[in-house]
């Protein structure tokens, strides 16, 4: 994956207010034809009296135009605006660039397959190619006529995109870029909710860590037991442990994650039932919940999360909350190439519905509490 300056905790109140300022007016210029390209721009030491900024600011904004493929630096000679860098809007490569964390586990991962076949898709439908950033040289991010991008560090990558390219952020509503994905708080009302209509009351929660959609589905959950008057307390809650990748990755964190908790204290809560941040999640909760002669779903109810096709082929099928993942994923190349076209960067926030799958996981408890 394509590496980015990391900033320092310490400096980062002195450099971050100035060099991204510094960077976008340059970025302005070159790409409105007033720095032509292979034109020299100016010294580090005008440019800090110009701006009224350190050589350390000045540095890291000549990093981001060059991890935007704005600039060149020739060693003993001065950065120069590069080649590519003056083309002009209309020019189209048919080309939507692919840029986040998660993009790296396509291959392992059916959640990330399926959002790409509705990417891929859309694309070929229009006429388009798909090109995985992450990787590459930041050079070859401006042959992309627009990104697609999906990552848990998205303000990170923002950075590097130029503010006039057409961007959509798949599942984060972030300022000034347009979005696409679907309401994580209401589809964990619609999990919560399934459980409290088959008379569940000590309902636990396994989520997948400390992320902007995690957070949103816990707060869905949580939302949901206090409009029924139950409480839920951090006991009843619980984090799977840090992630290397995505699914297999998941099913393992959450196995040792469960098998700690029937150690602890899962005896004692009395819950009937548990609702999974996932669908992998899911799988390696029960797997540890059977190895301990729990009866699913005699004695625990399970819900997942993401709708795999994985989830309808394990015993018990797994009711789930299924996500229409490829239609994200063609509605996100739908808005992009609408930019494209437009020649002008849109902000829109599209949700899309999710539908809860029911199969043979849940069931009215066996006793209540």
């Amino acid at each position: 994956m394509a590496s980015f300056p990391q900033q320092s905790q310490k400096t980062k109140p002195q450099v971050d207010a100035k060099y991204p300022l510094v960077a976008e007016s340059l970025a302005a210029r070159i790409r409105s034809g007033a720095l032509e390209a292979g034109e020299r721009l100016p010294t580090f030491v005008e440019l800090q009296a110009q701006f009224s900024v350190t050589p350390h600011t000045v540095n890291r904004a000549m990093i981001a135009l060059e991890h935007q493929g704005l600039v060149e630096r020739r060693r003993g000679s001065g950065v120069y605006v590069a080649p590519f860098a003056a083309a002009s809007k209309t020019a189209r490569n048919r080309v939507i660039g692919l840029a986040g964390f998660g993009f790296r586990f396509i291959s392992q991962s059916s959640y990330w397959a399926e959002l790409l076949n509705g990417i891929q898709q859309t694309a070929d439908e229009g006429g388009q190619q798909i090109l995985l950033l992450d990787g590459n040289p930041p050079n070859l991010w401006e042959k992309a006529d627009g990104i697609i991008i999906c990552d848990w560090s998205n303000k990170d990558i923002l950075q590097f995109i130029p503010s006039q390219l057409p961007c959509v952020s798949l599942f984060h509503d972030l300022q000034n870029i347009a979005s696409v994905g679907i309401d994580e708080c209401g589809a964990a009302r619609q999990a919560t909710q399934h459980l409290l209509d088959l008379g569940h009351r000590r309902i636990a929660y396994l989520s997948g860590g400390d992320t902007t959609v995690a957070a949103r589905r816990l707060a869905g959950f949580k939302k949901t037991m206090k409009a029924a008057g139950l409480k839920t307390p951090s006991s009843m809650h619980r984090k799977i442990g840090e992630l290397e990748g995505y699914d297999i990755h998941f099913t393992e964190a959450a196995y040792r994650a469960m098998k700690q908790w029937l150690k602890e204290e899962w005896s004692i809560l009395g819950c009937t039932a548990l609702i999974c941040h996932n669908d992998g999640i899911a799988i390696g909760a029960s797997s540890a919940l059977r190895e301990e002669g729990v009866l699913l779903p005699g004695d625990v109810s399970v819900v997942g999360f993401d709708g795999l096709e994985i989830s309808n082929y394990i015993t018990p099928r797994l009711t789930t909350i299924e996500l229409p993942l490829r239609a994200i994923g063609a509605r996100a190349v739908e808005m992009l190439s609408q930019q494209i076209e437009a020649d002008e960067v849109r902000v829109e926030h599209q949700i899309l519905p999710t539908q809860l799958r029911v199969r043979e996981s849940t069931t009215t408890p066996s006793h209540h509490l």
